[in-house]
């Protein structure tokens, strides 16, 4: 009878190792996808924007607030002829072939992402901010989908890209499971520097204070005597610019709150870390 019971639980503990391992390899595998998945749509997202960003100075116009030749690229000359439409996009609006390719894979990125929650939540596998994670990911669709159809690419492009740092975390945590907890301090550290420079002091910057600003320098073209503005339409254009305008505000808002509701979160990390130790450094989002 002590034989016996001494194999059972020797084969408990077996089993009970053995379901351990096999969640540390999934949680590794689910890590591993996300480090090369977002580390790979934030490179590509990087390298456009540089190359954007040398064909001309529309990010100083944007962090200027929106200027007078910020909006110019919006009305080329030829949407400035009698019967253009007054309102974005304009049909004579250029968009560069890697801007394009950078959308689609943004796209389809984001989209993913929500099937991947929405698997994890069938699973029973939803981290606590699940809510917070799918909205965010519908958000950023509808800003892409919203940018693309008003020819605003290059500012949709800098608010996604923004919004994949995601990858220094990833990495972090498959340290964290590795028990290799300086790596993972390094990679955490990573994280919330490119989290402040990215979304906590850049996307301010470069978006949210052109978008708040915006609506006066584009009134310096919907004006009677732009083409398909006069005095009897002007009041309807403005309704239409107003609804443009606050829709996007709105969707840009929306992700900086959530982007502050994170930014809390990880102030939570840091400071369970600082009291617990190195121990501390985790997903807080997990509830093992």
């Amino acid at each position: 009878e002590d034989n016996e019971g001494l194999e059972e639980r020797e084969a408990a503990a077996t089993e009970e190792a053995r379901a351990a391992w096999e969640g540390v390899v999934e949680k590794h595998a689910a890590c591993g996808y996300g480090f090369w998945a977002y580390g790979a749509v934030l490179a590509c997202g990087l390298l456009c924007l540089l190359a954007e960003w040398r064909d001309g100075d529309w990010v100083q116009q944007a962090m200027a607030g929106g200027s007078h030749e910020f909006w110019a690229h919006l009305f080329p000359e030829d949407c400035r002829a009698p019967g253009s439409n007054p309102l974005p996009p304009c049909p004579g609006l250029t968009c560069s072939l890697r801007l394009r390719a950078m959308y689609a894979l943004l796209a389809g990125f984001f989209a993913s992402e929500v099937f991947v929650l929405l698997q994890e939540r069938a699973r029973g596998r939803a981290k606590s901010d699940f809510p917070v994670m799918l909205a965010h990911h519908g958000v950023t669709l509808a800003l892409l989908e919203a940018s693309r159809r008003l020819g605003l690419q290059r500012l949709g492009l800098v608010v996604a890209v923004f919004h994949t740092n995601d990858a220094f975390m990833e990495a972090a945590k498959m340290a964290r499971y590795s028990h290799r907890f300086l790596a993972a301090e390094s990679w955490f550290a990573a994280f919330a520097a490119s989290w402040v420079a990215l979304r906590v002091v850049a996307y301010p910057l470069m978006v949210l204070r052109a978008a708040a600003k915006c609506i006066d320098s584009a009134y310096l073209y919907l004006k009677p005597g732009f083409p398909g503005v006069d005095a009897v339409t002007l009041p309807e254009v403005e309704m239409q610019w107003k609804a443009m305008y606050y829709g996007i505000l709105t969707i840009i808002w929306t992700l900086y709150t959530m982007d502050v509701y994170w930014g809390y979160l990880i102030v939570r990390v840091v400071a369970r870390a600082l009291v617990r130790g190195r121990q501390g450094y985790g997903d807080v989002r997990e509830d093992d």
